[in-house]
């Protein structure tokens, strides 16, 4: 799962959309190979289901309505999650999205796993490995009509479509936006914001939803 944001240019030819697991820096080994590793093929024939942003994520006036909740959800040519990443010997293993996740507690910490992106006229690659974020208190509150979460958890330029845990490790949201969307109010740069998940299982067909079975 993504944003649409992130992958809108591409939702009519998913065959021209590829993923990445695994890119990530190992402790006391060097940078890894933004080029290497296994680059994975999205399923053709899955109809992505997909809801769009809203003007008020851009001008920061009024609430997103409920089918503006901007997510992808993207559907692998294989279950990766069966399989073991390079150098470690557990499988990866799956998120459960089985049931729509409750919001985290009120100033409960909020963590992110991004992958900024980077300046290419400073440094390549586009973008860099994996990184954590976190912030105590964490969770602020939900937008006027809960189709946003507010936090307080920092992420870098290029972390759209980041998963956000609970203090529990749980995913409760898909990092959407910094809140600085205009560049003449850097004051929106702590108004950190996701899109609950909750929301977006119950935007889901129900024969969608139906593939989302708990981690075996």
């Amino acid at each position: 799962m993504t944003n649409y944001h992130v992958v809108k240019p591409h939702l009519d030819m998913a065959a021209g959309v590829r993923v990445r697991f695994d890119y990530r820096r190992i402790p006391g080994e060097a940078e890894p190979d933004y080029e290497g590793g296994e680059w994975l093929d999205i399923d053709p024939a899955w109809e992505i289901p997909f809801s769009p942003y809203s003007q008020a994520d851009i001008d920061m006036v009024g609430d997103p309505d409920e089918s503006e909740l901007d997510f992808a959800l993207l559907k692998l040519n294989r279950r990766v999650g069966d399989e073991t990443p390079f150098k470690e010997d557990k499988k990866r293993g799956w998120l459960d999205f089985s049931q729509p996740p409750p919001l985290p507690a009120m100033e409960a910490p909020i963590f992110i796993v991004q992958h900024p992106g980077v300046d290419p006229e400073k440094r390549p690659p586009l973008q860099m490995p994996l990184k954590l974020a976190s912030a105590t208190p964490g969770f602020i509150r939900a937008n006027g009509n809960g189709t946003r979460l507010i936090y307080g958890t920092s992420t870098k330029k290029g972390s759209s479509g980041s998963p956000v845990f609970d203090d529990k490790l749980k995913p409760v949201a898909l990092h959407h936006n910094g809140g600085k969307i205009k560049p003449d109010q850097p004051s929106l740069v702590e108004n950190n914001r996701g899109i609950p998940l909750h929301k977006i299982y119950r935007a889901l067909d129900e024969s969608v939803r139906e593939k989302l079975v708990p981690p075996a």
